[in-house]
């Protein structure tokens, strides 16, 4: 996991509000996590199913988030 406050520095010295960042190793999805707390917009890619499993749980409660290629709703958490 990439850490947080380090990923917000470098998406705020390097995009606007409303910017699109693209995070092609997303992990556990950090990046996007900084991206919604920083009003940008994200694409996050990553080959490995158990870390589309840890985001689809990560961004669960997230409504404006569309999944492409991988169904989510199995691995989010019921509130």
């Amino acid at each position: 996991q990439k850490p947080r406050a380090l990923l917000d520095r470098m998406i705020r010295a390097s995009s606007d509000p409303g910017d699109l960042v693209l995070d092609f190793f997303a992990g556990s999805g950090t990046t996007g996590e900084s991206c919604l707390m920083l009003d940008r917009r994200f694409i996050l890619i990553d080959n490995s199913e158990q870390a589309m499993q840890v985001m689809a749980q990560r961004f669960s409660a997230e409504r404006n988030i569309e999944w492409v290629g991988f169904n989510p709703v199995p691995y989010q958490v019921k509130k």
